[in-house]
């Protein structure tokens, strides 16, 4: 962004679903040029629900296991694929 040019920023960005409506050109604005929208490429949200049965720590704590073991699984694929280039 330009120094000196007046920039509004989201309030409350984990309320934004990048529905893209504030850029859609209508009736009663046309902001589509003005406004620039994007996501932070290294953030994401990560919420957890729970009915009470399981702690939201432990279902965390779980889910980050399973994620490590995806993660350890996908580089194997990965290392494999490179050694066959």
């Amino acid at each position: 962004k330009p120094i000196g040019v007046p920039t509004a920023v989201v309030r409350r960005p984990r309320d934004c679903t990048m529905c893209r409506e504030c850029i859609r050109d209508t009736d009663k604005h046309s902001f589509g040029k003005s406004i620039e929208l994007r996501r932070k490429a290294d953030h994401f949200i990560f919420s957890v629900e729970s009915s009470g049965c399981i702690a939201p720590e432990r279902i965390v704590r779980e889910a980050i296991g399973v994620l490590g073991e995806k993660a350890k699984k996908f580089q194997m694929l990965v290392t494999e694929y490179e050694n066959k280039i």
